[in-house]
């Protein structure tokens, strides 16, 4: 059996149920109405703002003035930064800007006091409240950008952890592959082994390795039925059309649906309702073949480079196991060896005769 034979395949799909871009507005408001600390703080700044434009109506006068509440400025000014720095907290600086506007809007009564009450300012009285309200409306203001400049830092740490945790798990991928290749000539096993360790280690795609054999213009693949399905394999061999035999030199093509070659249609189809974005990834060429490995994935962004890397470093892998394995299938259909004994010939799942 040459190069121009098909090699092992296998496909360990992950589901995700949502892309990871950005939620959609109509999601996004939908989340903010679910969350009773949005109803809590909307209640606390409508209910405030309600107290001070009930001043206008002078049959409330009277029973708002009663209240001790009413006339404890500084609490007023304490609660309405606590309603800031808690949506600051919760919602971002979006959040506390949202608020920052409510408590200035709020704010319109207490400036107007004279007015409201018919009867003209008193000196300095305009000036004193509105310097109140500024130093309020300041004070929030630098609530918000505190809060959201430790958001700013905590996400900066925990995306630098993860950076770190997720290059610890390409070398442990690395060093796994390594030791299975090392350990086992198989193409079967070798492949299942290596497919099992880039699915835990790159996580929500699918991968489908394939060999395009350049001299016979057909490619080898193998895939999954569905998603949730056993996980047994079904062989393709695929005619290569001038359009895919195109793609297949890039060193990465990216196929996205309905744009796929003719060569590719059937596969699109098969994976269409996932709606996914295809990536193909070539790391290796030896003889007229063409290792190379498809990456399945609901995410519409491009793949990071560093898993780029790792699925071309572990192509590479692939491919040298790949090509180990039929030289010792090559070597004992030649016959016995000098030594007398006959090198065990590795499984090879999906061929062409």
């Amino acid at each position: 059996m040459t190069t121009e034979q098909a090699v092992a395949v296998g496909v360990e799909p992950r589901q995700q149920g949502a892309r990871r871009g950005e939620r959609p507005p109509w999601a996004q408001a939908k989340r903010l109405l679910r969350d009773p600390i949005f109803w809590l703080l909307a209640g606390a700044a409508i209910a405030h703002s309600a107290i001070h434009y009930a001043m206008y109506i002078e049959s409330l006068r009277p029973m708002l003035r009663g209240l001790p509440y009413f006339n404890l400025h500084a609490l007023h000014q304490v609660e309405f930064l606590v309603i800031i720095a808690a949506a600051a907290h919760r919602f971002r600086w979006k959040g506390g800007a949202v608020m920052l506007a409510a408590t200035l809007v709020a704010s319109v009564p207490y400036l107007l006091t004279p007015y409201v009450f018919g009867r003209a300012p008193s000196p300095n009285e305009l000036r004193d409240r509105g310097i109140e309200v500024v130093v309020m409306l300041a004070t929030g203001a630098f609530l918000v950008y505190l809060l959201e400049r430790v958001a700013v830092q905590a996400e900066r740490a925990q995306h630098a952890w993860r950076e770190r945790q997720a290059t610890l798990n390409r070398l442990i991928a690395l060093s796994t592959v390594s030791q299975t290749v090392r350990g086992a000539l198989g193409v079967s096993s070798t492949v299942s082994q290596v497919l099992r360790g880039i699915a835990a280690h790159v996580h929500g795609r699918a991968f489908v390795l394939y060999l395009y054999d350049a001299s016979a213009r057909t490619m080898n693949l193998a895939a999954g039925e569905t998603p949730g399905g056993p996980q047994a394999t079904r062989v393709h061999i695929v005619k290569v059309d001038d359009s895919l035999s195109r793609y297949l030199e890039l060193p990465i093509a990216l196929f996205h649906r309905p744009a796929l070659p003719p060569s590719m249609r059937f596969f699109g189809d098969m994976l269409a309702p996932w709606g996914m974005v295809f990536h193909a990834v070539t790391p290796l060429r030896f003889a007229d073949s063409l290792l190379g490995m498809l990456v399945v994935s609901s995410d519409q962004r491009p793949i990071p480079k560093e898993d780029v890397a790792l699925l071309s470093s572990l192509g590479h892998i692939i491919g040298l196991a790949i090509h180990n394995a039929q030289t010792v299938e090559a070597s004992s259909a030649a016959g016995p060896q000098p030594d007398g004994s006959e090198l065990p010939a590795p499984l090879v799942v999906a061929g062409r005769a």
